[in-house]
């Protein structure tokens, strides 16, 4: 491992498990084994670390999603549901290969406004919902009655996406085809389906 791979790697240990605000650019040298200036010399600063961390990490899964975002308009409904299946698929692994970066990255989502963590990571959050927001655009066109809620149907598609990935962390567990389609079923029908 390089000592940039290695500094990257124990950051995000350090990240995920302390919080960033509560890492210092000390503590992760130690951890390294390196000094100040050999990580500053990578990094220019601990937001370039974290900056460095989001774009490796999210170059490869927002490849991926909007791969399986792409919406066929052929068959309507199924076109529908094969397309949020691929999605949830998409989410669902990422975040069962990259537990503490994904956990890391829940939170950021809610973190401080004007904090060095939401300052990078706003866009990344802001590219994924564009990403998923693209397939309730191209649905509406087929769907009237979706038309002119896009936003919401991504907020809560994505929402509910995070909270089986949540579930999945709390108890331990593996999230399979059975759970995408289960996911999908429950977006498109509610609870009573």
């Amino acid at each position: 491992m390089s000592t940039k791979e290695n500094i990257l790697k124990n950051a995000l240990e350090l990240f995920s498990d302390e919080g960033y605000e509560n890492t210092g650019v000390q503590k992760i040298a130690e951890v390294c084994g390196v000094t100040k200036p050999t990580l500053y010399h990578y990094f220019g600063s601990k937001e370039g670390i974290l900056e460095e961390i989001f774009a490796q990490k999210l170059s490869i899964f927002f490849e991926k999603l909007n791969k399986a975002a792409f919406f066929e308009k052929s068959h309507e409904e199924y076109a529908l549901r094969s397309t949020l299946e691929n999605v949830i698929s998409c989410f669902f692994n990422f975040a069962s290969h990259e537990m503490k970066f994904y956990k890391f990255y829940l939170l950021s989502a809610v973190s401080f406004n004007h904090s060095q963590l939401n300052r990078v990571s706003e866009n990344y959050h802001k590219k994924q919902f564009e990403i998923v927001k693209q397939i309730f655009f191209e649905a509406e066109k087929l769907h009237g009655n979706m038309k002119g809620r896009a936003s919401r149907f991504t907020v809560s598609f994505i929402g509910m996406i995070n909270s089986y990935i949540t579930l999945m962390y709390v108890e331990n567990e593996t999230l399979g085809r059975k759970d995408v389609k289960e996911a999908c079923r429950q977006f498109m029908h509610g609870i009573f389906s």
